[in-house]
């Protein structure tokens, strides 16, 4: 009876591993990962978006983040675009070697209709980006970029800069 417990726990531990790599669930090594494949419906890719009204986004990802989304970021991500960093779980997002992504003072376009920066909570980076971009630009996120030092007025970081998984491209 124990020989046969065996067999069978032995035989569905087989079926339900070569489902999940099947899937893409399991790497090689069998470290757990997510699967970022372009043409999977559970993906939305992000490419070269110049960002737009913040508020745009704000409703945008947060849809595909309760349809449980998995990010996928190709090409150049700024300004709104970047509202990702804030919001969605690190787990589920991935760059390419593409990408690059371009940060510059935050504010809400429907609290000034002149688009002056202001600081709002609402659209302020997350705590560590507002550290890396103050150590890296000595920039603290409530007025916008010095177009003298930054002629595109972004400051632009990398995937590796920001920490986010590896996809390829």
């Amino acid at each position: 009876m124990q020989a046969l417990r065996t067999a069978l726990t032995t035989i569905v531990t087989v079926i339900c591993l070569g489902f999940v790599t099947m899937v893409g669930l399991l790497d090689y090594d069998g470290q757990t990962r997510r699967h970022f494949d372009p043409a999977s419906p559970g993906v939305h890719t992000v490419y070269h978006d110049e960002g737009g009204v913040i508020e745009v986004y704000m409703n945008k990802y947060g849809k595909l983040r309760g349809e449980g989304k998995l990010l996928r970021i190709d090409g150049m991500c700024a300004s709104a675009c970047t509202y990702f960093l804030k919001t969605w779980p690190s787990e589920r997002v991935c760059a390419t070697e593409n990408s690059r992504f371009g940060f510059h003072g935050t504010y809400l376009s429907g609290f000034d209709p002149k688009w002056t920066p202001i600081y709002h909570q609402e659209v302020a980076y997350p705590e560590w980006l507002n550290l890396l971009l103050a150590e890296r630009f000595g920039f603290d996120g409530t007025k916008d970029v010095d177009q003298k030092k930054y002629p595109s007025g972004f400051l632009w970081l990398t995937r590796d800069d920001l920490r986010l998984q590896h996809c390829p491209a």
